[in-house]
């Protein structure tokens, strides 16, 4: 009995070997096909590395293969039976843009050798998925999304908000005003947004709230193509410090302020990397500065965690505005590169009628001999040079400078019954409707030629007085 069942085994065990042998010599006549191709980002105009391609059978099953692209973008996979497959692949961008690749069809013959060319979709494509079609009346087609997600966790952030601020700056007959836009949009579920029908070739500031949580104002800059991507991450400890009983700042400065845990260390040099020593370094919006050591470094505590902007400011060289993600777990470390300082001004069109700025220049020399006022001559300038236009306002007796946090300030002066007040500010002659602590967004102290300031309303000259109210005056003249 145990023979005659051996005996079955074994003869069901040769059959097996059998049909096995005829497998493989069927699986030998089947030669194996090659897929290969390039990912190309179409948006960033250039290839796609280091992302995964997946190469799966259609209808669904089991059979699938992965390659990763080279620097050049391009990947190749061989081995692969033949039939019918769909190509697609995986890439940070696409997740940025909240869209998927269209997935490519492939047929892979026996030893053939198949091309496949794989991308993101165009500028124009994503631009009319996302955003839908042009409407009637819009300023533009520019496009700015990305993610919002949790600091410490990593987790999307739904329900957010990301909003994007600029500014529009028109004359009239009372003066330079500046109308103040935003624009703000929900996070999805994934934590994605997208804010449409920007104006292409724009810098704005945007930033992420989540309740009362909130990133730092980031400066992001929409290309001539249309699309930038900024993600956010947003951490609870970056709400405002309420203003304690014995702070030097004035209420609405010291509830701007923002503190945390978080710590940056760095260093400053320029291109060919000598160091920057004495440069001005602060996390705009949080109350700590610090000034670069001679070898260029630089440590900062007490910081809000997550998405901020650090801005560098130094002599000779263009401010500089870096984006850093800061947590409370660990330090961050920077390395900032300056620019050399270059005079330069976003366009604008202006429409008005010439002056002789000789003949303001003079009057101004005039008045320095009145002693009415505060002034600082081109030659006092030249001997103290100063990072931003609230440094060079605290050099200058009559009004009282405070800090916003960054490089921030707000100016104010003794009006009428002795109450603080803002002092008018013009601009070659001109008003400036947000007042001195604004300065900054029109000029660069290098730029200026002389600074008067009058710190009570009697003591403005004629032709401001009538425009300057009951406060004093700040009266800034430029470079020819």
């Amino acid at each position: 009995m145990r023979l005659r069942v051996f005996s079955g085994a074994l003869l069901a065990l040769c059959g097996s070997a059998s049909g096995m042998r005829a497998q493989k010599v069927v699986a030998e006549t089947v030669k194996p096909g090659v897929v290969h191709g390039i990912v190309y980002d179409s948006i960033a105009d250039r290839p796609l590395r280091g992302v995964v391609v997946q190469v799966v059978a259609m209808p669904p099953a089991r059979d699938a293969y992965n390659a990763t692209t080279d620097s050049s973008g391009a990947f190749r996979i061989t081995n692969m039976k033949p039939g019918t497959y769909a190509a697609g692949f995986f890439a940070p961008v696409l997740d940025s843009l909240g869209i998927e690749a269209a997935l490519m069809p492939v047929a892979v013959t026996p030893g053939g050798d198949a091309r496949v060319s794989l991308g993101t979709p165009s500028i124009i494509r994503v631009i009319a998925t996302v955003c839908g079609p042009p409407r009637p009346g819009d300023d533009g087609t520019g496009l700015v999304l990305g993610h919002v997600r949790d600091a410490e966790s990593g987790e999307p952030v739904a329900g957010g908000t990301v909003v994007v601020i600029w500014n529009e700056f028109y004359i009239d007959k009372t003066g330079f005003h500046r109308n103040r836009r935003q624009q703000p949009v929900k996070t999805d579920e994934r934590g994605w947004y997208a804010i449409c029908r920007l104006t292409a070739d724009s810098t704005y500031s945007a930033r992420a709230e989540r309740g009362h949580d909130a990133t730092g104002f980031i400066e992001v800059t929409v290309p001539a193509r249309g699309i930038a991507t900024l993600d956010f991450a947003v951490s609870a400890d970056t709400a405002p410090t309420p203003a304690s009983a014995d702070s030097t700042l004035d209420p609405a400065a010291a509830k701007a302020l923002h503190r945390g845990v978080a710590r940056i260390t760095g260093t400053v040099t320029t291109r060919d990397g000598r160091p920057v020593a004495g440069a001005q370094v602060a996390v705009e919006g949080a109350a700590p500065t610090a000034t670069t050591s001679e070898t260029g470094a630089f440590s900062l505590a007490g910081l809000p965690s997550g998405t901020q902007s650090l801005e560098v400011r130094a002599i000779n060289f263009s401010p500089k505005h870096v984006r850093v993600s800061l947590s409370r777990n660990e330090p961050k470390r920077v390395a900032v590169v300056m620019e050399s300082h270059i005079a330069r001004l976003d366009r604008v069109t202006v429409y008005g009628k010439t002056t002789s700025k000789s003949r303001d220049i003079d009057a101004f020399l005039q008045r320095t001999r009145s002693g009415a006022g505060h002034y600082l001559t081109r030659e006092q300038l030249d001997s103290r040079p100063s990072y931003s236009m609230c440094d060079l306002l605290r050099t200058v007796g009559g009004i009282n400078v405070q800090s916003t946090g960054g490089f921030g300030c707000s100016v104010t002066a003794r009006g009428t019954g002795f109450q603080s007040c803002s002092p008018a500010t013009f601009l070659d002659g001109t008003r400036l409707m947000e007042g001195g602590g604004d300065l900054d967004s029109w000029i660069r102290p290098q730029q200026v030629a002389g600074l008067e300031v009058y710190s009570s309303a009697s003591s403005v000259p004629a032709q401001f007085t009538s425009t300057s109210g009951n406060c004093g005056a700040i009266v800034v003249w430029t470079r020819r």
